[in-house]
């Protein structure tokens, strides 16, 4: 309701990674009625939510409904005019519609290597970005941590704890996802989605080879990072 139906991107899954096959093929019309929310099981209805948290970060007008106790339909109608608005301006991402791949640069290898929903995956997949790349402003960090959690506790939504809490980080496997996913920028480079400030992102292109290193000399930092 607030992303896959909405932006003309018809893709499928390989056993390489995430979206890998697909083309842009807009809808004649799209439909969004909340009432079916109440059919969906405890874990999709979660992963929907992840997605939604990802626009707080991106427009503020999502950022003012999620401080607050809002109903979740007006929410979901602020994330489709938000994502509708950015593909209108940028149809086959050359530009701002980057901004939407927040938290699914670490959150695709995270949703292959534990299993996870695809919204949940994303919700770690931006803890991951704000500890690792947003290290040049420590209250920026804990801001955005913090954002996160309290959104979600106003969606009515627990994540728990990370998948990798307490385990060997994942490193050499995050690794291998990240080197074949469709948003890597060039060969041995990959695109981060940063947030600036609320309603507002930046990027920056890193090697492959910066992220391993940075993820080998953190990893047991990592191993018991939560918030």
């Amino acid at each position: 309701m607030v992303d896959a139906s909405i932006g003309g991107k018809t893709g499928i899954n390989s056993k390489h990674g995430k979206n890998l096959v697909g083309a842009f093929h807009m809808p004649d019309r799209v439909w969004i009625d909340d009432s079916f929310l109440s059919t969906l099981d405890r874990g999709e209805y979660k992963s929907g939510l992840g997605e939604i948290l990802k626009y707080g970060f991106l427009d503020e007008n999502v950022t003012k409904l999620l401080e607050g106790e809002t109903a979740l339909k007006k929410v979901i109608e602020a994330c489709a005019k938000s994502k509708e608005r950015i593909v209108q301006e940028d149809f086959k991402e050359s530009g701002v519609r980057i901004s939407l791949n927040l938290g699914h640069t670490y959150g695709h290898a995270l949703e292959k290597i534990y299993d996870l929903s695809h919204g949940e995956a994303v919700f770690w997949g931006m803890a991951l970005i704000f500890k690792l790349h947003h290290t040049k402003d420590e209250k920026n960090v804990q801001e955005c941590l913090s954002y996160l959690r309290t959104w979600s506790k106003n969606l009515g939504v627990d994540f728990g704890d990370p998948p990798w809490l307490n385990k060997t980080f994942p490193v050499a496997k995050i690794m291998n996802y990240l080197s074949k996913d469709k948003k890597k920028a060039s060969s041995g480079t990959v695109k981060i989605v940063k947030v600036k400030e609320l309603g507002k992102f930046s990027t920056e292109t890193i090697s492959l080879e910066s992220i391993k290193t940075n993820l080998e000399e953190r990893a047991n930092e990592l191993r018991t990072f939560n918030f």
